[in-house]
């Protein structure tokens, strides 16, 4: 119990910080808010003043000019109302916004391997989680917050003129109050279990959508059906239970308050009966009962939101405070003449998992080709996107110029880099921004040589708008092999001094690949490369060979060398023969031999 109450506090405390920046703002809007609430203790004079003065004097004239007063009274609440919920409905979305974008931030700034584990929580958390606190906030601010202070604003009025009724009628809401307390705990707890629930969700739906076609060609419709329908069904009993606090709340607070006004009926018929409270003073109290009405529903009503609001903040929290790695303060690192040295490598994805890279070590030389080759699952994807840190090792070092790179900051670490992938990701957009990417500096003519290099030219002017042709969300509008070309072109425009390649022909047909080839002989030439190769050709490219064999290196050396001399390696090269790829390619390396 005391621990759930800490963590509330704590939440909340945090939220609050991040409403600082508004700070003056909020100010503005506290000030309105107590303005309006302290304007509704004039009602109660104004009903006082009807029943001593106006009523008994029967002056038609004062009591037009008392209405008058009452009216501009009711004019004065509802400026004053307006005003503040304006302003406290804008910062309340502004606060949001403020809050997405750090959340996005962070997702920018997080490890690769956070978001590749936790995709479809985060993606839950942008969408979902930020839509529901942004009404829940609301919900607080326009209505909890300023009915709550009201209701203070009507108790003190109700002590001045009736103190010992007052404080009968503030006995009589303790199990109003507790009721409160109750269920907000309990939509709290609801609202974090229904939230919690929603990424399965999202992720099978995701699945869906990505492998659209693989559920159509093996019928998975009704196993996807299943399992959409078992993570609704929980969703569902959790957001059940989440309703059903809500809906009793209300029905509480109802019970308890027709009880406690029963009774407080039957206490001031006895004082004004036995002359110990005069009528006037119980007018004045009644009216701020009354006026009490409305906010203490909207204060009942809206608890939910104050439960739910920390509820998903609290997911909200998590995000924000994940360990991005961020190593700003590091010094750059310089690539440009170096050699890459790996020792003693190991790297798992899990605590439970095997290693996917185990104690590896090699050298690469500058401006020289290192291939890696090894069955499918051997660690090459692994071992590049650890050089690129992505990822960070488990043990062993990673070393450029004879210095740890996790000595630098990670940034200047991944400009010295150029990188093709096997899916390369496009972005929405024209063709002509998507190569830009490669360098924001480059003008017209650098932008037109890197796509002629990469061949990206020979399909670009066949595009309906040439360059300014829309690609669509990942380059959709695109194939395979014309998404690697601009890939190549984004590298070419870059101009790297290492080029990571993963098995850039993995999917490719043969004219593709040819094309592809071709590109990759001029980018890789003058730079380091090291490549994850699946073919043959890419194998022959190389000045050296590394073979892994689940996670481990088994066998390294020249291509010759390892067709001679190695076990599994011409196993391998043998099989990539069977691929229908051009074998004459070669990459210009200025440094030839086995460097190992």
């Amino acid at each position: 119990m005391q621990g759930q109450s800490f963590l509330r506090s704590r939440l909340m405390s945090t939220l609050i910080g991040q409403l600082g920046p508004f700070g003056s703002r909020w100010l503005t809007a506290s000030v309105l808010m107590v303005l309006a609430s302290a304007s509704l203790l004039a009602f109660p004079w104004w009903a006082k003043s009807l029943f001593t003065t106006i009523v008994p004097g029967q002056d038609l004239a004062a009591l037009a000019q008392h209405l008058a007063i009452g009216a501009g009274l009711v004019f004065l609440v509802s400026a004053l109302t307006f005003s503040r919920d304006f302003i406290m409905g804008r910062l309340a979305f502004e606060s949001v916004a403020r809050i997405r974008r750090a959340m996005f931030q962070r997702v920018l700034e997080m490890p690769a391997v956070h978001l590749e584990k936790d995709e479809s929580d985060i993606k839950s958390r942008l969408s979902n989680d930020i839509s529901l606190l942004a009404d829940s906030l609301l919900g607080v601010v326009m209505i909890f917050v300023p009915n709550a202070l009201t209701l203070l604003a009507l108790a003190g009025a109700m002590i001045w003129y009736a103190p010992a009724l007052s404080l009968i009628t503030l006995a009589l809401s303790i199990p109003l109050f507790w009721a409160t307390g109750y269920f907000v705990k309990k939509v709290y707890l609801s609202a974090q279990n229904a939230q919690e629930r929603l990424p399965e969700l999202v992720s099978i739906a995701d699945q869906a959508v990505r492998g659209a076609r693989e559920i159509r060609i093996f019928s998975l419709k009704s196993r996807f059906m299943h399992l959409f329908d078992d993570a609704g069904q929980k969703a569902l009993n959790a957001q059940t239970t989440q309703v059903r606090a809500m809906a009793l709340h209300p029905a509480a607070v109802a019970v308890f308050h027709g009880l406690s006004v029963g009774i407080l009926l039957l206490l001031c018929a006895w004082l004004v009966w036995s002359n110990r409270l005069p009528a006037d003073n119980l007018l004045a109290f009644f009216t701020c009962l009354l006026l009490m009405g409305a906010p203490l529903g909207q204060v009942s009503n809206s608890t939910k939101n104050a439960g739910r609001m920390l509820a998903v903040w609290e997911r909200c929290q998590k995000l924000l405070a994940a360990d991005n790695n961020k190593d700003d303060a590091l010094p750059d690192i310089v690539v440009q003449g170096k050699a890459l040295e790996v020792e003693n490598l190991s790297f798992a994805y899990g605590p439970y998992m095997a290693p996917a890279i185990l104690d590896v070590s090699f050298t690469v030389p500058p401006k020289s080709v290192l291939a890696i080759a090894g069955p499918s699952g051997a660690g090459k994807s692994t071992l590049l996107a650890l050089l690129a840190r992505f990822y960070e090792p488990d043990s062993g070092r990673i070393l450029v110029g004879g210095h740890d790179i996790r000595a630098f900051n990670r940034q200047s670490l991944r400009q010295n880099m150029g990188a093709v992938f096997q899916e390369p990701m496009l972005f929405s957009g024209t063709l002509w921004e998507n190569i830009a990417i490669g360098n924001p500096n480059a003008d017209q003519a650098q932008i037109l040589k890197a796509a002629a290099d990469a061949h990206v030219s020979e399909f670009a002017i066949k595009l309906v708008n040439g360059y300014q042709t829309l690609v669509g969300p990942g380059g959709q509008e695109l194939s395979v092999g014309q998404r690697q070309r601009v890939a190549i072109a984004r590298a070419f425009l870059k101009n790297p001094p290492l080029l990571l390649l993963d098995e850039p022909f993995s999917a490719l047909d043969r004219e593709s690949a040819r094309l592809v080839g071709k590109a990759l002989v001029r980018l890789g030439a003058g730079r380091t490369t090291i490549i994850a190769a699946h073919r043959a050709s890419l194998m022959q490219m190389a000045d050296f060979v590394i073979v892994l064999n689940q996670g481990r290196l088994v066998e390294q050396g020249s291509h010759p060398e390892l067709l001679e001399k190695g076990s599994l390696y011409p196993v391998l090269f043998q099989t990539a023969l069977n691929t229908p790829f051009q074998s004459d390619l070669h990459l210009n390396s200025t440094q030839k031999g086995p460097s190992l």
